[in-house]
C-alpha cells in the first residue's frame, strides 16, 4: 500500500520500495548465548585450596 501510494505520488519504484520496507515491522530472531563453567568446576572451586581458586578464576576469566 505505502509502495502504491508514493508512486501514484509520482516517486521513483526505488524510493518508493525503499518508503515501503521502513513503514513495514519486521521480525528478527535473536540468540543470546551465556558461557559459564560446568558444575564440576564450581564444586571444585569450593572445596579447592586458595591456589586451586586462583587458577580456576583466571581460567574461567
Amino acid at each position: 500500500m505505502i509502495e502504491a501510494e508514493r508512486l501514484a505520488e509520482g516517486e521513483s519504484a526505488k524510493k518508493a520500495f525503499k518508503a515501503g520496507v521502513l513503514g513495514r515491522q519486521v521480525m528478527v530472531t535473536g540468540v543470546d548465548l551465556v558461557f559459564r563453567p560446568q558444575p564440576t568446576t564450581y564444586l571444585l572451586w569450593a572445596l579447592g585450596d586458595e591456589e586451586s581458586r586462583r587458577v580456576i578464576e583466571a581460567a574461567h576469566e
